[in-house]
């Protein structure tokens, strides 16, 4: 999907607790409540990924908005696993919204960029009770319309 992803975790008793009682649903169902699930999660995390600062007065650039335009959401499945990923394939992203502290070694925010874009995991993770509501009203709403 792209060059630069974010994920993320929400983890909680009760969406645990929600996911025991939908994994005892059909597979396939169980599979389709918890992919709509992350789908909508990753519509959420595209629509908050990239924030644009205000325009510095002294500057002339003129701004194309493809870096926020560029931003998109999928689901992915790795084993028993199910993410929702937010991520641009601008190759520049990195260094304007890219991680302001990445671990040794890795590319990250650039100090020009710094103090004026926010990176991209904090802009995501400003908003993980929000996804933690999604995921838990999708699932209640699951419960309701297939356990007794």
């Amino acid at each position: 999907m792209s060059d630069f992803d974010i994920l993320f975790q929400v983890r909680s008793e009760k969406i645990d607790g929600l996911i025991e009682r939908l994994s005892k649903l059909k597979p396939a169902v169980f599979k389709a409540i918890v992919d709509n699930t992350a789908e909508h999660v990753a519509v959420a995390m595209e629509q908050h990924a990239v924030i644009y600062p205000e325009a510095r007065p002294e500057s002339d650039y003129r701004r194309t908005g493809r870096l926020g335009a560029s931003v998109t959401s999928e689901v992915r499945r790795e084993g028993e696993y199910t993410y929702a990923v937010a991520g641009t394939n601008v190759l520049y992203a990195i260094w304007v919204v890219g991680p302001a502290n990445p671990p040794e070694g890795e590319k990250g925010q650039a100090w020009m960029h710094k103090g004026v874009w926010v990176p991209l995991d904090e802009s995501v993770n400003a908003h993980l009770a929000e996804y933690e509501d999604i995921i838990i009203s999708d699932l209640e709403a699951a419960v309701k319309a297939f356990l007794p």
